[in-house]
């Protein structure tokens, strides 16, 4: 299997979509999301961020994947390396996931946690704990690492806080042109 998926990754509203659409116009390389892909195989939408049966979930992204993607391509797949269960509880994504997927390379968004609190509370008409959501960003981007030190695979990490876009898609050529 080639590696070519360019995984961008996030905890939820971070800025995974706005990033993802600007790479694939700017580049011409397809988008993919992995919840989209997941939806349309159980053929229902997500509608919460506590995610219930995440390896389940995780094992039709990996075959959506398959079937979907042009292995022969660089494309761009925005998902997560955490989410949250529905405990409420971060949970860590199996690492076979990641193995089976193909990744050429990975990009972890981070941004402020206020600025997350409050594009969730617009976008979900909710308000999430903001330590939750904190100590979901922390995991997140430990457990990035981790798996790109297992998969010998580039990793950034871009803050979108403090990036400008121009800045943000000269790194990102730089990672595709690897």
């Amino acid at each position: 299997m080639q590696n070519n998926i360019v995984f961008i990754s996030g905890i939820h509203g971070v800025g995974k979509t706005t990033l993802c659409n600007n790479i694939s116009s700017e580049f011409n390389i397809p988008y993919y999301t992995a919840s989209k892909l997941i939806s349309d195989v159980k053929k229902i939408p997500f509608t919460s961020l506590f995610i219930d049966g995440i390896d389940t979930n995780q094992d039709l992204l990996v075959s959506a994947a398959n079937k979907l993607i042009d292995r022969n391509k660089t494309c761009i797949l925005d998902g997560h390396f955490c989410l949250l269960n529905k405990n409420e509880e971060p949970e860590k994504i199996p690492q076979k996931t990641f193995e089976l997927l193909g990744l050429k390379s990975i990009i972890v968004l981070t941004e402020d946690v206020n600025t997350i609190w409050y594009r969730l509370k617009e976008r979900n008409n909710c308000e999430y704990d903001i330590n939750l959501l904190k100590e979901l960003q922390e995991m997140e981007l430990a457990y990035s690492h981790e798996i790109s030190a297992f998969l010998n695979i580039p990793y950034i990490v871009l803050d979108l806080s403090n990036s400008d876009n121009e800045s943000l898609l000269s790194k990102i050529n730089d990672l595709l042109s690897v």
